[in-house]
């Protein structure tokens, strides 16, 4: 499940009545993931069945570039190392 998440880009806040999503290029389509304990289904770039009161945001990638899960890998393995930027 942490990997669907992650690839949603999904950040769920019900307390705050908020559900941050940032899927990454080639997100798959999910159905039935639960949220508040309702199911919600994302189908392209869009998430659907949420609780009512329950607004989605697109939540900003870092520095302001989408990526890819190969670029997320090669930042890691870059970050921190002097002479190495992260791209």
């Amino acid at each position: 499940m942490l990997i669907v998440q992650a690839w949603l880009g999904l950040e769920p806040d019900v307390p705050n009545g908020v559900v941050r999503l940032r899927p990454l290029p080639g997100a798959p389509t999910v159905t039935g993931l639960r949220i508040a304990g309702r199911p919600v289904d994302f189908a392209g770039g869009k998430l659907t069945g949420r609780p009512e009161g329950l607004s989605v945001e697109e939540a900003v990638q870092p520095h302001g570039q989408a990526g890819t899960l190969e670029d997320l890998a090669h930042a890691e393995q870059h970050a921190g190392h002097e002479g190495h930027p992260v791209e």
